[in-house]
């Protein structure tokens, strides 16, 4: 599907998984980071990737041990270390963005209430 619209990213997590389950992982690892250009920002893949290198790895253990000297300051994997950055700065410009909407719907809020008043007092002097 991902030769018929090279823009479907969840064809290139469908073939990354096949691959990956077929023990075919650096054939993945070359899909997932494929679907990754299309869309960086693809939760999926980044797992399915992490899922990937912990297998070659030989140790899904060694990587969680690696994962948790990254959080505590310690010799983490550099990969690891600059996608817990990215993943960090995504989630605070996300944070940002909640809040901006979040101020823009209570400034709806208070026009529609407004709006609401203004009505109610039009069709109040209009009956008299």
């Amino acid at each position: 599907c991902i030769k018929i619209d090279p823009a479907f990213v969840k064809g290139y997590h469908r073939k990354a998984n096949a691959e990956f389950l077929l023990g075919e992982y650096d054939a993945s690892a070359s899909t997932i980071r494929e679907g990754l250009r299309v869309d960086p920002a693809m939760a999926d893949l980044t797992r399915l990737l992490r899922k990937v290198k912990a297998k070659k790895s030989g140790s899904a253990a060694a990587v969680r041990r690696s994962a948790q000297a990254g959080t505590s300051g310690g010799g983490a994997d550099p990969g690891l270390r600059r996608e817990m950055e990215e993943l960090n700065e995504q989630y605070q410009a996300t944070a940002q963005e909640m809040a901006e909407v979040k101020a823009k719907l209570d400034s709806l809020a208070k026009e529609r209430r407004r709006c609401d008043l203004t009505r109610d007092e039009v069709s109040r002097t209009t009956r008299r």
